[in-house]
């Protein structure tokens, strides 16, 4: 590795003691900002990254015990009981990153957390026991809630401290480079009576990535996380700082998108269904409406928040790598009939599903469980945007043993804006012009979970109006020779 000491040293071997100071200074100034940067890198932002996971880490806990009830089976309130512990580990994992990235130990954080895990499981085991009354219930789910508002206070506190921490780290390197700058204009300065010519060229080389990540810090404490960073050609101190500096704008700009996105979902889509179940509770409390009638409502409310809270713990996880898949042998067109079974209830009367899945009676290694719910997303989408006509299901073989499911729609179509990013997080389409419909989870998912099986999703607009999505899977080829055999 060639250092800027050794370039300097060489280059201005004949130049005066003074120069050679300036030399050292150069170099002293930037391995400052080399280790000023790091501490940046390696300890401020993994410790507000850890910070962070520890709130939604609570909020998982929150959630999943929040949306416990009496009515939910064994196997459903061991799921939750899961993703609790699940959630528990990630907090440990997190808490333990806080504390090796230099973190001080804070004895808050610990006991407000015990306090709200303690909270969590009081209420789980109140909702298993069958016996709690529903005042108990509630007011478990209330010290639960004050619990974790608590602890999310204690940590934005902490938060506060680590960013105040992190701007004043930001404002050193500026301010080093800035002295940098300054040492470099008076060494060319005294360059000028030894050697112009070497001088103005070391200095070109050395002071243009220095402005560069001069502007680039600036930018980025305007918030502004495109300012880009041209490669520095030398591998040297410099282009260390510069290397440090692009992986750490990365990672603080893909959190503050995934922060922004989860307020925004958090914000509209959790607040929606609970306005609905407060105002029919009242009603039910005051008497103006049946209570059965006000539970049925609410019960679907609640469904609606359940289902919004498992689309966001599937995103994480997806994120995360650590969404699982039990894979064995499925028959394809017995999963698609019966995810059409189960949308019969609910179709309206306006609507058919015309299918033809006479080639999809083929096998393929997925899990069961996981390829329904992409399927059940698909058909949900276009049951919901179609008002009056023909859903078509059908399939087809496609060559090098894959098969393609079709589901075509009779509604509007996909919006031209939105049909390139269609299968990102949180893109939604308008119904009526005006209204937001669903998270945009659904079909993130989908895609993640078609992928994950080897396969491929693709979507696009029919002439006639109308959109079509299509599925391809790979057929398990081994199976389908054992069957063709027997």
């Amino acid at each position: 590795m060639i250092r800027i000491r050794t370039k300097l040293v060489a280059t201005f071997l004949a130049i005066s003691v003074f120069f050679g100071l300036m030399i050292v200074g150069v170099y002293t100034t930037s391995r400052t900002a080399a280790d000023s940067f790091n501490e940046l890198n390696d300890q401020s932002v993994p410790r507000i990254n850890a910070l962070d996971q520890m709130k939604f880490d609570s909020l998982a806990i929150y959630s999943r015990a929040i949306e416990s009830t009496v009515e939910d089976d064994e196997a459903e309130l061991q799921d939750y009981v899961d993703e609790i512990n699940q959630a528990k580990d990630n907090f440990a994992n997190a808490y333990q990153k806080y504390n090796l990235a230099g973190g001080e130990p804070d004895g808050a954080i610990m006991d407000d957390w015990n306090v709200f895990v303690s909270n969590s499981d009081e209420l789980v085991q109140l909702v298993q026991s069958g016996t709690a009354s529903e005042e108990t219930i509630d007011a478990g789910r209330e010290k639960l809630e004050l619990s974790q508002e608590k602890f999310e206070s204690t940590v934005n506190q902490i938060l506060g401290v680590e960013f105040e921490h992190n701007q004043a780290l930001k404002a050193s390197v500026s301010g080093m480079e800035r002295s940098m700058f300054v040492v470099i204009l008076t060494a060319l300065a005294a360059s000028v009576m030894f050697a112009a010519g070497l001088g103005l060229l070391v200095s070109y080389r050395i002071s243009r990535p220095l402005m560069q990540l001069k502007d680039s810090v600036t930018e980025l404490a305007r918030g502004n996380y495109e300012a880009k960073i041209l490669k520095v050609p030398d591998d040297d101190e410099i282009r260390d700082l510069a290397t440090h500096f692009e992986k750490m704008k990365g990672e603080l700009k893909e959190k503050d998108r995934m922060q922004n996105e989860f307020i925004m979902v958090a914000s509209h889509e959790l607040r929606t269904p609970i306005q609905p179940i407060l105002g029919l509770a009242d009603l039910a409390l005051k008497g103006r409406m049946e209570t059965g009638d006000a539970m049925k409502k609410i019960r679907s409310e609640a469904m609606r928040l359940r289902h919004l809270a498992d689309d966001i713990l599937d995103v994480t996880r997806i994120e995360g790598g650590k969404m699982t898949y039990n894979m064995q042998n499925v028959n394809v067109k017995d999963l698609v009939e019966g995810v059409i079974q189960s949308f019969s209830p609910s179709i309206p009367a306006s609507v058919s599903i015309v299918s033809d899945l006479s080639a999809a009676d083929k096998f393929v290694k997925a899990d069961r469980e996981k390829l329904e719910q992409a399927f059940s997303n698909i058909l949900g989408n276009a049951i919901k945007f179609t008002q009056a006509g023909e859903i078509r299901i059908s399939c087809v073989e496609r060559e090098f043993e894959k098969l393609e499911i079709r589901i075509s729609d009779a509604g509007t179509g996909i919006p031209p804006e939105i049909l390139p990013r269609l299968f990102e997080k949180f893109v939604t389409k308008d119904i009526g012009g005006n209204n937001r419909h669903g998270t945009g989870l659904g079909l993130f998912i989908t895609r993640a979970i078609v992928q994950a099986h080897g396969g491929e999703i693709m979507a696009s607009n029919q002439k006639a109006g109308g959109a079509t999505f299509t599925v391809v899977l790979p057929v398990s080829i081994k199976l389908e020779r054992d069957i063709s055999a027997g």
